[in-house]
């Protein structure tokens, strides 16, 4: 998935550092107040003037891979229905009717022709349109239907996801700065993988914790045993561009690989989308993933194991690596909750990163700048 050049650039970035029994680090160490994992105030900021002005990656393709497939979630409080209309693309639309605000669609469906409400059987085609009011012989609903279409959201289709933004900005779309990853983000193909497994859990722990958890490796040999005797204990290379990066953890065999073509096998790859989405390249398969807040102090993880179409392995092999994420997830949510429960009204704590945590460094940063420039903006 990599060109040659990159590739190489890669291995000798992690032979340097293993040869001086480092990491890639930050010039200096920082803090972060401990407060901004249980403010309210502080968790009103990044709700209304970051994570509902920015891409969130609601669903891969894949979960709605053909033309009447639909699937639903929840984003920041926001009831979703992600449809794929065919020929007209891929829609996001917030998941009420425009009658009595029921839910259209409780989870996901293939093949629907329409989209219709279980509460007065209003029904609408797969672009959102009212197109049909049951009503008595005889008497007139006196609406305009035409005027009642579903509430569509912007959104778009990148590295094989849908992604949409709950509040319309004039911000820029930030998924642009990925361009620098496009051509390995492209080879993953992630828009031909199928779906084989969705999960959502909740945690009593600020979403900032999850986040922070999947942006470094520094916890590995403590926390997930059962995978860090693979990995170079710490070591992992960070690259960003704009808010957004990639981390790659080198796994002990690269050191003794002989072709530039084994580097794709021999690394996990895991690109950060800010502020809350994650792809996990695997060797064998992608774990898209993100962690969005309930409130300050709980989070909702959601996660899609991806199986690309030459795959050959059957339903045991795949459980089992599923499982290994849900085990890994919960090992970090263990810790996250913990630490929630600890911060009780101490509110002049402070979490220090060290320097060799410079992706959480960057994201806290991001998020830091991206409420600064959001100044205008009251919490909703």
């Amino acid at each position: 998935m990599f060109s040659e050049s990159e590739s190489r650039k890669i291995v000798d970035r992690i032979r340097q550092c293993e040869s001086a029994n480092t990491t890639e680090v930050m010039p200096q160490p920082r803090t972060i107040p401990a407060a901004r994992y249980v403010d309210g105030d502080w968790h009103r900021r990044e709700w209304s003037r970051v994570l509902k002005r920015r891409p969130i990656a609601v669903c891969p393709i894949a979960a709605v891979a053909g033309k009447g497939d639909y699937f639903t979630t929840d984003l920041l409080g926001t009831p979703i229905l992600c449809v794929n209309a065919g020929a007209d693309g891929i829609h996001v639309f917030v998941n009420r009717c425009s009658h009595r605000g029921s839910p259209l669609a409780r989870a996901g469906g293939k093949g629907a022709a329409r989209l219709v409400c279980p509460f007065h059987a209003w029904s609408y085609d797969l672009n959102g349109c009212l197109a049909h009011c049951p009503h008595p012989a005889g008497a007139e609903l006196g609406i305009d239907q035409a005027t009642l279409g579903l509430r569509r959201l912007p959104s778009s289709t990148r590295a094989g996801t849908v992604w949409t933004v709950l509040l319309p900005n004039d911000d820029g779309d930030s998924l642009t700065e990925l361009q620098q990853f496009a051509p390995e983000l492209e080879a993953i193909a992630l828009d031909q993988h199928r779906l084989f497994h969705h999960e959502t859990r909740q945690f009593d722990f600020n979403w900032k914790m999850g986040v922070d958890a999947a942006l470094e490796t520094y916890h590995f040999t403590a926390v997930h045993t059962g995978i860090a005797r693979a990995f170079l204990q710490t070591l992992a290379i960070f690259d960003s561009v704009g808010d957004n990066s990639r981390m790659i953890f080198p796994k002990k065999r690269i050191l003794e690989i002989q072709q530039l073509s084994e580097v794709a096998s021999s690394i996990h790859i895991n690109y950060f989308f800010f502020p809350a989405s994650f792809l996990l390249k695997l060797p064998d398969h992608s774990v898209l993933f993100r962690y969005l807040p309930i409130d300050a102090q709980r989070t909702q993880l959601d996660w899609f194991v991806l199986v690309p179409p030459d795959d050959t392995h059957d339903e045991i092999f795949w459980r089992s690596n599923a499982d290994l994420f849900a085990r890994v997830a919960l090992e970090d949510a263990a810790i996250s909750e913990a630490t929630q429960r600890g911060l009780g009204g101490d509110i002049a704590a402070q979490f220090t990163l060290t320097n060799i945590e410079p992706g959480v460094a960057a994201f806290h940063s991001g998020l830091e700048q991206a409420i600064e420039r959001a100044t205008d903006l009251e919490p909703l």
